[in-house]
C-alpha cells in the first residue's frame, strides 16, 4: 500500500507534516475546514481553505482507490485461483492493479473478472 500523505504532499506540492496535520484535524478531531484555516494556522503551515478542500478531497479519493484495489484483488485472486486458464497469472494482475492511479483505470481492469 501506497503513503497516502507523502503522494498528497506530493502532488499538491506541500510538506508531508502540513498534510499529516491537516489529515489529523480532519478527520481525526472532526474539525471544520474554517476552523482548521483561521484557528489552527500553526498546524497547517497557515495554508489556505482551497489547499485544505484540495487536500482533504484527494486523500478520501486515494484511499477510497487503495480499498478498491484490495477489495479487486480478493474477487480477482478468487477467479485466478477457481479459473484454470488464469492459473499463475495472479502476481502479474496484482502488479497491475497495484499500479494504478485513477478509478477508471482500476474499474477497466477489474472488468473482465466483475461478477
Amino acid at each position: 500500500m501506497i503513503d497516502l500523505v507523502n503522494r498528497v504532499a506530493t502532488e499538491l506540492k506541500i510538506q508531508d507534516h502540513q498534510v499529516k496535520n491537516v489529515i489529523n484535524l480532519l478527520f481525526d478531531e472532526e474539525c471544520t475546514i474554517p476552523f482548521v484555516a483561521r484557528y489552527r494556522k500553526e498546524m497547517t503551515g497557515t495554508v489556505d481553505e482551497v489547499v485544505l478542500r484540495d487536500i482533504r478531497d484527494r486523500y478520501t479519493y486515494l484511499q477510497d482507490l487503495e480499498s478498491s484495489k484490495v477489495k479487486y484483488l480478493k474477487v480477482v485472486k478468487e477467479h485466478c485461483d477457481k479459473n484454470p486458464t488464469f492459473k499463475g497469472k495472479f502476481p502479474d494482475l496484482e502488479k497491475r492493479f497495484n499500479a494504478c492511479n485513477t478509478r477508471q483505470e482500476l474499474d477497466d481492469l477489474y472488468l473482465p473478472f466483475k461478477p
